[in-house]
């Protein structure tokens, strides 16, 4: 068997041993992909929202008034994604925010939070 043959039956090994996504909140996922959070982890990363937008230093004070979806995904980070309505003020928005954690010590975390008609807020948190 020559070197190609083998990397391709390697792949192939590897891609069908992979634990692929069958649904949502079923736990199965393929790794380092996306994964939809329910449950517990669900009102963990909700909280990790919460006490993340308190945090903010710039730009306006956000609430999270209504979260629509929470994926998470790990790679030498993990990241957080959230689809969102926060509160600024008196006025409801659609965003989109990723916190991204760093496992390592005295290493800041990053929040980036993308709003419908507005500017892009890209903040270390610690």
């Amino acid at each position: 068997m020559n070197c190609i043959q083998f990397f391709c039956l390697l792949c192939l090994m590897v891609v069908s041993c992979a634990d692929v996504p069958r649904g949502a909140g079923d736990g199965r996922y393929l790794p380092g992909a996306p994964r939809l959070l329910i449950g517990e982890s669900r009102r963990m990363a909700i909280r990790v929202l919460d006490e993340s937008l308190a945090k903010l230093t710039t730009g306006p004070n956000y609430k999270a008034v209504n979260v629509t979806q929470v994926t998470s995904q790990n790679f030498n980070e993990f990241i957080c994604t959230y689809k969102v309505e926060l509160e600024v003020g008196s006025e409801k928005k659609e965003c989109t925010v990723h916190i991204v954690f760093q496992p390592w010590p005295d290493v800041n975390d990053n929040i980036n939070i993308q709003c419908e008609g507005d500017n892009v807020i890209d903040e270390l948190i610690r």
